[in-house]
């Protein structure tokens, strides 16, 4: 009799280990899945013929920041965009009136951004003369949106600068 047992004790190890396996192999499975399914957050840059990529940007982290930001901005990622605005900005504005104001830029998509000029204005200011290419009405018309992108160095870190009108820079 204690063979008997023993025999589906043995049965219930078993069935347990295929479970986890089958479990392990169908969570690895989805996790691909949903990385190769998640939108990507990076934009396409292009540069006008007078600035030379490598050596247009102060720092590749200034890059990184300024695409994520670009990005963050059409496809909804407020709160990742509030926590890139400068300082200043998040100590003024509450993060409800930031996603208030900017909830209508999720009709548009960003096609590209084409760096026209990066200035150095100061040690810790830069300014990014860029043109915004949005699609709107699902595509099917572009529009092309000049501006002039402003960030600051704050602690060696970049922020993204709303132009404040009672501050003009």
């Amino acid at each position: 009799m204690r063979a008997d047992l023993a025999g589906s004790d043995n049965i219930n190890i078993m069935f347990f280990l295929k479970f986890r396996y089958v479990f392990v192999i169908n969570l690895v499975v989805l996790l691909c899945i949903g990385c190769a399914t998640a939108p990507t957050r990076s934009i396409q840059v292009v540069y006008d013929s007078n600035v030379v990529a490598q050596t247009c940007w102060p720092d590749s982290i200034l890059e990184s920041r300024f695409k994520e930001y670009w990005s963050n901005r059409f496809s909804g990622q407020v709160e990742d965009n509030y926590k890139i605005e400068n300082p200043y900005f998040q100590e003024v504005v509450s993060l409800g009136k930031y996603r208030n104001f900017f909830q209508s830029a999720q009709r548009n998509k960003l096609i590209r951004m084409e760096i026209i000029e990066i200035e150095k204005m100061s040690g810790y200011l830069i300014k990014i003369e860029c043109n915004a290419i949005l699609a709107r009405d699902g595509g099917s018309s572009q529009v092309e949106v000049s501006m002039a992108d402003r960030w600051v160095s704050v602690g060696g870190i970049w922020y993204h600068v709303i132009k404040d009108p009672l501050f003009s820079l």
